[in-house]
């Protein structure tokens, strides 16, 4: 019997072990997504098409296992994936709860179940392929990719036509992350010590004072939000950025060479700045596709990894010069990826004294692009638990450039009525930042 190969965890992979050795609620390990569409869908061809998309991406049949302590990973030549569940359901709430029971069973990622498929007929008519899988292999990014080759598959088998190119193997970007892996984090953490040499930061939640919990904090002068539990309580809300605003966003940066992604992060803490008395100092994760090359665009896996994003907002500068102050350090700090974070914690206490179970993060942020997948509709779905008091991820339609929103905040903290007033803000500060980068911020309304 040939000896398989097994492989260390990676340091993406390492962020959702983390989450799942701190907190009771296994099903943080849980992401869910699906695509569904109005044509017909012959369910035993996109069960074929499914395992075949299963064999070109490897990702999907990554099985776990612990040697000692040690959580490794090895490749299985083959899984296959019979009788698919089919749902039917004739109401939007049944439809509903039964997503809400899903999520809240924690895949069964040690014992071979890495990915569950589901083949449903919608309360409204539709066809839809909704998945759970690991986010240990993986993420937001992979899972788009995934659901594209799916689609392609599908469409090659009914149409009688050749089949996408392959996809990337992520076995491959594994060996190239461990051959990497040793770092000198002695060196990352000295250049954060650094990077974090200014004012303490101030947690600023979308809520602003909505929050009676943080207007109590905040009014005793405390820097830092209280973590109650690892892994609150969520809720989610999608909030649209239409195709006009974005491109006018795209074409700024262009223009300017600047990020996008860093554009969208700083005019969220912005955002949050003017929401919280205009709070001059901000702390928030940025999470990194960390795909750079072609091959890795095309690969599906648990890539993404955080790092902190230290934001100030000088009120008497004008958004370009603010910008400017906070991109300047860009290409510095994108070599610290992968700094772990339990370090990362340890050096923030370090460095400010604060509570050792508060946060002075206000989210998780992240710009995913997306490609449209034609004649369906993807979709992203909370597992109802997160760490942070909020995880906001950007999804930007790569076709038509609009952008969903997703927010999914701590219900503790965070309400519905007060993510539609700070996104009904945060649209208004791209537009006045666009219309006048060259005004001073001070200029900006504060009210909201």
């Amino acid at each position: 019997m040939e000896k398989r190969i097994c492989y260390n965890t990676t340091p993406a992979q390492d962020v959702v072990i983390l989450q799942l050795r701190y907190t009771l609620f296994k099903r943080v390990v849980n992401i869910l997504a699906s695509v569904s569409s109005s044509e017909k869908t012959d369910w035993n061809l996109m069960e074929k098409a499914f395992n075949m998309t299963v064999a070109r991406n490897d990702c999907c049949r990554i099985r776990f296992e612990k040697q000692g302590k040690k959580l490794v990973q090895y490749f299985v030549d083959k899984a296959v994936f019979e009788n698919i569940p089919r749902i039917v359901f004739s109401t939007e709430e049944d439809q509903e709860a039964w997503v809400l029971k899903t999520r809240r069973k924690a895949i069964d990622y040690m014992h071979g179940h890495v990915i569950e498929p589901y083949f449903i007929n919608t309360w409204d008519g539709k066809y839809m392929v909704f998945i759970k899988v690991c986010h240990t292999v993986l993420d937001a990014y992979g899972i788009n990719i995934l659901f594209n080759d799916l689609a392609g598959v599908y469409n090659a088998l009914r149409n009688g036509t050749s089949l996408p190119p392959e996809p990337g193997s992520f076995e491959s970007l594994i060996q190239k992350d461990l051959a990497t892996e040793e770092r000198n984090f002695e060196r990352d953490e000295e250049y954060f010590r650094r990077y974090l040499n200014r004012p303490m930061p101030y947690y600023t939640g979308i809520h602003g004072d909505n929050s009676v919990i943080w207007k109590k904090r905040a009014a005793r002068g405390v820097h830092s939000m209280k973590m109650f539990f690892i892994n609150n309580d969520t809720e989610s809300a999608m909030h649209p950025i239409d195709a006009a605003l974005v491109k006018r966003v795209l074409e700024w940066c262009a223009e300017k060479e600047k990020s996008i992604a860093s554009f969208f992060l700083y005019t969220f803490q912005i955002t949050s700045s003017l929401v919280n008395h205009r709070t001059g100092s901000t702390l928030s994760l940025e999470l990194c596709n960390c795909r750079a090359t072609a091959l890795e665009k095309k690969t599906a896996g648990t890539k993404a990894q955080s790092i902190m994003r230290y934001t100030y907002v000088d009120y008497n500068r004008s958004f370009e010069e603010n910008f400017d102050s906070f991109t300047m350090d860009e290409a510095q700090l994108y070599r610290h990826v992968g700094f772990p974070e339990t370090r990362s914690e340890v050096m923030l206490h370090d460095m400010y004294r604060f509570g050792m179970m508060d946060t002075l993060y206000n989210c998780t942020f992240s710009l995913i692009p997306v490609k449209a997948i034609p004649g369906f509709d993807f979709r992203m779905y909370s597992n109802g638990k997160f760490p942070l008091p909020a995880y906001i991820a950007l999804m930007l339609d790569v076709d038509t450039n609009e952008i969903q929103m997703l927010y999914d905040c701590q219900k503790k903290v965070t309400n519905a009525d007060d993510v539609r007033r700070f996104h009904a803000k945060y649209v208004e500060v791209l537009k006045s930042v666009l219309d006048s980068p060259e005004a001073l911020l001070s200029e900006l309304n504060e009210d909201w």
